[in-house]
């Protein structure tokens, strides 16, 4: 295995798990903002608070 191939291997996890990690975030009620909890039906609510969401976890990174 090259060294290459390592790094290339290593970066590419890092971000699986950062994408995992925000979407227990969003879900979670114990980690997060409680996503999984949402009884909305409609869409545009939906998509507002996957805005919302977003927002929120783009602010933490920068704090």
């Amino acid at each position: 295995m090259s060294n290459t191939f390592a790094k290339q291997t290593v970066s590419i996890y890092r971000k699986r798990i950062q994408i995992e990690e925000e979407f227990r975030d969003m879900k979670s009620r114990l980690y997060g903002l409680g996503f999984d909890h949402n009884k909305s039906k409609l869409l545009r609510r939906f998509a507002v608070l996957i805005l919302m969401t977003t927002l929120a976890c783009l602010i933490a990174m920068l704090i």
